[in-house]
């Protein structure tokens, strides 16, 4: 089913609040019910742990998709490495999916980065499953096997695999247009 611009035109993407957190566990738990058995390993099938979330928060770093009207439907949280924003987590509602949703908390996400200076944003996900891996590629990720000068995504999935999760992957999306990349590019004046 292809996106439903029309339903998605009520969703405002906007900095979480303190008051959102406790809807975001159930958000999490119903996305994670649509992956196959054995895919997620129970302990990594619980939602985000709340101090992580309120570190996120904290930082600047969650934001939700409330929809008018009935509340949030989604969130993307991330964390900084360096001149990386990495996306920890991002999940919609499974009755909300594939209405573009995910894609405007993503683009949210890049564009929030961008004028924050931030060079790359960078995630990790399931590289066989159509709305991981091929998601973010069409959104302007590419996976990457050359993790040198992205240490935070060695650091990711040899975590993720000691943790039981398998068949993971790191991709980078490059920012272009952050402010950083803006002043490198502008020539100093000559003096006369």
């Amino acid at each position: 089913m292809p996106a439903d611009p029309v339903a998605s035109s009520c969703i405002h993407v906007r900095p979480a609040s303190g008051e959102d957190l406790p809807a975001l566990g159930p958000i999490e738990l119903a996305a994670a019910a649509l992956f196959p058995a054995g895919t997620l390993p129970p302990p990594l099938a619980n939602p985000m742990p709340l101090a992580e979330l309120q570190a996120c928060l904290a930082s600047s770093q969650l934001w939700v998709a409330d929809e008018q009207g009935r509340g949030l439907v989604g969130f993307i949280a991330a964390t900084t490495h360096g001149s990386c924003l990495h996306v920890l987590e991002m999940d919609v509602l499974p009755a909300r999916s594939r209405q573009g949703i995910g894609t405007r908390l993503l683009h949210h996400v890049c564009q929030v980065a961008g004028q924050r200076g931030h060079a790359h944003v960078t995630l990790t996900t399931f590289a066989h499953l159509p709305w991981n891996a091929a998601f973010y590629a069409a959104n302007g990720f590419a996976a990457v096997s050359d993790r040198a000068g992205f240490a935070h995504l060695a650091a990711a999935l040899r975590a993720e695999r000691d943790s039981g999760l398998e068949q993971r992957i790191a991709m980078v999306k490059p920012i272009s247009g952050n402010l950083l990349e803006i002043y490198a590019e502008i020539e100093p004046t000559q003096a006369p």
